[in-house]
Parts: structure tokens; C-alpha cells; sequence
């Protein structure tokens, strides 16, 4: 129990100093904690404190009185570091004030501001969000396209493809297919910077709408790809997706719903059923669903062959894939 108290503080501890910019202050190289307060623009006290928890945690180091990043903090948690997570930690602690509202939110089961929302009017959180997607999707969205049989493929639609890390996968994974990916204007305007570059960019479209509501098209395309957004629905609202999926598909075309999915009792593995709580905190019907649960949906709606495959197994935060085929 005692662990389990000190990691929630130490998890707050981190993701405070990602939001506050610590780890960017101390990039030129050590300084006291009293520099770091000016650099800051804090109290002259408090980083000091931060700072010393930092160091027992591995993710600063202290030398005669002057802080410094750890090799994982220098590497991983500093604006602009390839590999980088700081967006995706900053996200979580834009997210901090939800959580602390838990209790009120198991009450009423009502988030005090919903995804939609936040995307919607909170340019900061926005940012951090699709920025802390683009992060950790890197490594799941090649192996999730390595894993997936796309000859033949001509067209696909990543419904709600963010950052568009998976739409580029599958591009570079397949020579020749075209991939739309579906998303919010503000989200396509990041996605757009962080495609610049990209060698099969010229097969990557970005088409502003809302998946609720944009059309997907019937019979247009040969993969509709849904990652990482089912969690953010309700059961009802996932199966109108499936079912709209199913209808822009061509015959033999596929579905993949890429996802965290649990047990059938739903408390395993313990990263999905926490993640479950995450929903709960800023989405108004979210929560991590199972395996079974999405292949019951695909059979209804009328898809066969389906399969499923894990992603990234091995990992603390591994996900799923189920593939199911338009006859």
C-alpha cells in the first residue's frame, strides 16, 4: 500500500516538472535550485524541493548543491528530444485537475470537460496531446503495419488518425496505396508539420471532419484502420463506427480496430483497466473494452475472418489488433 501511495506521488512529481519546464532549464547544465527558480519564474524554495525528488527518482542528478538532467531526462524528457515523451507526460499533466475530481466523477459519472471539449477549445492541451500521441505511436504504428496484409491495398482510411504516425506507416509499409486519414482541422494542421519530410507524404491525405459525422464513403476503400479512438466511445456510438467501416469497405476489404483490450472479467491486464479509469476521467463514455466485445460487434455487422494479434507484446502498455474481412 505504502508503494503504491509513494508511486502516484512519484508519478505527479515527474509529470509536474514536465509542465513547469524543469528539464528544459536544466539543458545548458547544472545549476543551483535557486537558478533554476529564476530560469522558472517560481518560488524560490519550492524547485529545490521538486528537485531533490527528482534526483532520488533518477531524473536529475545533484552535485555539490547544482542540479543536472540524468542521462533518461537529457534524452527523453527535453523539448525537441528525438524519441522524445515530454508532450505526452505534459498531456497528462494538463490532465491532473480531472483526476483530482475522481471521486465527484465516480458520483455523477461526468468529466468536468469532456475530450471532445478540451480538444476543442484548449489550444495547450490540444497540442500536448496530439504531440504526446505522435510520441508514443512511433514503434506500435510499424509494427502494427508490418503485421498487416496489405497487398493488393489501394486505398485506406484511418479514421481519426491524429498526429499520423499510423497513416504513414501503412504508406511506407505499402508502396503505391493511398491513405486518407480523417481528423479534426486543428489536429491536421500538426499533423501536416509533423508529415513534412515524410517520403510518402505525397499518398497521405488529410481530410478535415469529424468522424461522428464526416461520411466515410461506401465501397471506397480496401483497410479502414481505427486506432486508439473506440476507447473514447460508448458502446453504442463504436458500433455505428464499425458498421459505417463495413460500408465504405469494398468487398474483401478490411477492418483493424487497434486498441487496449482486457480480459473478459476486465481487470487485466492492469495497465487497460487503469487506462479505463483514464477514460472515465475525460471522456463522457469511455472506457477500455474486450477482445470479445469487439468481435461481436465485427460478426454483427456482417464481417467474417476475424482475427486478432498482439501489438508491441512484451510491454507494460502492449495493445491489440482484431482484423475482421467484408465478404
Amino acid at each position: 500500500m505504502v508503494r503504491l501511495v509513494e508511486s502516484g506521488r512519484a508519478a505527479r512529481v515527474l509529470t509536474t516538472a514536465c509542465g513547469l519546464g524543469v528539464f528544459d532549464a536544466l539543458a545548458r547544465g547544472p545549476l543551483p535550485a535557486v537558478a533554476v527558480a529564476e530560469r522558472l519564474g517560481t518560488d524560490a524554495r519550492a524547485p529545490g524541493i521538486l528537485l531533490d525528488a527528482l534526483a532520488g527518482l533518477g531524473f536529475a542528478r545533484k552535485r555539490g548543491g547544482r542540479y543536472a538532467n540524468s542521462r533518461v531526462s537529457g534524452s527523453f524528457l527535453r523539448s525537441g528530444s528525438p524519441g522524445g515523451v515530454l508532450s505526452n507526460l505534459r498531456y497528462q499533466e494538463l490532465l491532473a485537475p480531472a483526476w483530482a475530481r475522481l471521486p465527484e466523477i465516480v458520483r455523477t459519472g461526468v468529466p468536468p470537460r469532456s475530450l471532445r471539449r478540451l480538444l476543442a477549445q484548449d489550444p495547450e492541451f490540444s497540442r500536448d496531446y496530439i504531440l504526446g500521441m505522435a510520441e508514443i505511436a512511433r514503434r506500435p504504428a510499424r509494427e502494427l503495419a508490418g503485421s498487416l496484409p496489405l497487398s493488393g491495398a489501394r486505398d485506406a482510411l484511418d479514421v481519426g488518425g491524429g498526429p499520423g504516425a499510423f497513416a504513414r506507416a501503412l504508406a511506407e509499409q505499402q508502396p503505391g496505396l493511398r491513405v486518407t486519414l480523417l481528423d479534426l482541422p486543428p489536429v491536421l494542421k500538426l499533423a501536416r508539420r509533423l508529415l513534412s519530410g515524410c517520403a510518402s507524404r505525397r499518398r497521405i491525405e488529410l481530410k478535415a471532419g469529424d468522424y461522428h459525422k464526416t461520411p466515410f464513403g461506401h465501397e471506397a476503400f480496401d483497410l479502414v484502420l481505427m486506432s486508439h479512438i473506440t476507447h473514447d466511445e460508448g458502446e453504442a456510438g463504436n458500433r455505428r463506427l464499425v458498421t459505417r467501416a463495413f460500408d465504405a469497405l469494398r468487398p474483401g476489404g478490411r477492418l483493424v480496430i487497434h486498441d487496449f483490450m482486457l480480459s473478459r472479467d476486465r481487470t487485466r491486464p492492469l495497465y487497460g483497466a487503469l487506462f479505463s479509469v483514464h477514460m472515465l476521467v475525460y471522456t463522457r463514455q469511455g472506457r477500455a473494452y474486450g477482445l470479445d466485445e469487439y468481435r461481436r460487434w465485427m460478426r454483427e455487422a456482417g464481417f467474417g475472418s476475424i482475427r486478432s494479434f498482439p501489438v508491441c507484446a512484451g510491454l507494460a502498455n502492449a495493445t491489440r489488433a482484431v482484423v475482421g474481412s467484408r465478404p
